[in-house]
């Protein structure tokens, strides 16, 4: 009579599990950097949204109020401006901004006076511009320069270069890169925005 024998357990090796490891350590270093782009871009998105949101919010406003656009105290004055119409002040939130939020109660700029080439609309009526599509409304800080109030550390949505945000009078809402001498001019025939 022959006995059967049950096979060993055999476990894995130090050198197997460490071979292991090390491909799963490879392979999330692989995905870590297209995680990060894929949330910075998630972050655009929604902040597109939200300048999408207020751009129209702006234009309802000023169809309520014989097409005047709001009249804000400062660069930083559209949700006390626009507090009859907008009951949610997180609806003036970037997801990636850090600073101006909590400093300033919007993460956007309403163009309160000409600045960086960027026509004043505080109080203006609409019939006022001729261009709505290249109208801006609403930025983020991204589009000012260092040397301006706006310091460099409210960049939320780098790339290397100067981006922004923003809002157009039409309602549209753009993420723009710029050069640097995009805004030389208020004039809207000769360049992209005003």
């Amino acid at each position: 009579m022959t006995t059967f024998r049950a096979p060993s357990r055999r476990g894995f090796t130090l050198i197997e599990l460490l071979v292991v490891i090390a491909i799963i350590l490879i392979l999330a270093a692989l995905l870590f950097p297209a995680v990060g782009v894929a949330l910075r871009q998630s972050r655009r998105a929604f902040c597109l949204q939200q300048t999408k949101q207020i751009a129209a919010l702006i234009y309802d406003h000023a169809q309520n109020n014989n097409l005047f656009l709001p009249d804000a105290a400062g660069p930083w004055g559209l949700p006390d401006a626009m507090a009859d119409t907008v009951r949610n002040p997180n609806v003036y939130r970037c997801p990636g901004d850090r600073f101006a939020f909590e400093q300033h109660g919007s993460s956007y700029i309403y163009p309160t006076t000409t600045a960086h080439g960027i026509q004043e609309v505080s109080g203006r009526k609409l019939t006022f511009f001729s261009y709505p599509s290249k109208k801006v409304i609403l930025y983020e800080p991204a589009v000012t320069q260092t040397s301006s109030p706006v310091s460099g550390e409210y960049r939320w949505h780098t790339t290397g270069m100067r981006a922004s945000v923003m809002g157009f009078l039409d309602g549209h809402s753009s993420f723009v890169e710029l050069g640097t001498n995009v805004y030389t001019s208020v004039h809207a025939v000769n360049h992209d925005y005003y």
